[in-house]
């Protein structure tokens, strides 16, 4: 199982956590059966079930319970890297059940006055958006964020333990 983030890691200047929850992402995502990667699975969540399911081309499956963070929409003439971010629990479309993860990372935004983690919207880059995620999955007990494209968006998930 991936390495948690906690404790003195979540402590400290915001952008300096984010960059801590970006690099946990990237580099501590737990992997899929015999270790291949998630990211080169197709991706389907079911909202009804909360959980992700991941398939690879050789037809090895797994799942994980799985909880929407926001996703990103790549606006044509944008800075490279900059995206509009949405929150999940802004999005009516994303079942409330599915939002939990965001609202406990906008609740501790508002506790410590960051404004980035209450408004519905924004335009900021990439990057910044997988910390988001990781810092909930970090705050939640999560193992990890992935993305799944859905519709011409990037939606950004925590992700449980992977079984398959």
């Amino acid at each position: 199982m991936a390495r948690a983030l906690q404790g003195k890691e979540l402590e400290g200047p915001f952008n300096e956590v984010l960059e801590r929850c970006i690099a946990w992402v990237k580099d501590d995502t737990p992997a899929g059966p015999g270790g291949r990667a998630l990211a080169e699975s197709a991706l389907t969540v079911d909202q009804r079930a909360r959980r992700v399911e991941f398939a690879w081309p050789d037809g090895k499956k797994a799942r994980a319970d799985a909880q929407v963070i926001g996703f990103l929409v790549q606006e044509e003439g944008a800075a490279p890297g900059v995206s509009l971010w949405r929150w999940g629990w802004d999005d009516p479309s994303f079942d409330k059940g599915m939002v939990k993860h965001a609202l406990e990372l906008k609740k501790y935004g508002e506790k410590r006055r960051i404004a980035e983690l209450s408004a519905p919207a924004m335009r900021v880059h990439r990057d910044r958006c997988w910390g988001f995620a990781g810092l909930a999955a970090a705050l939640s007990g999560a193992a990890g964020a992935v993305g799944c494209p859905v519709d011409g968006k990037l939606v950004l998930l925590t992700i449980g333990p992977v079984k398959g």
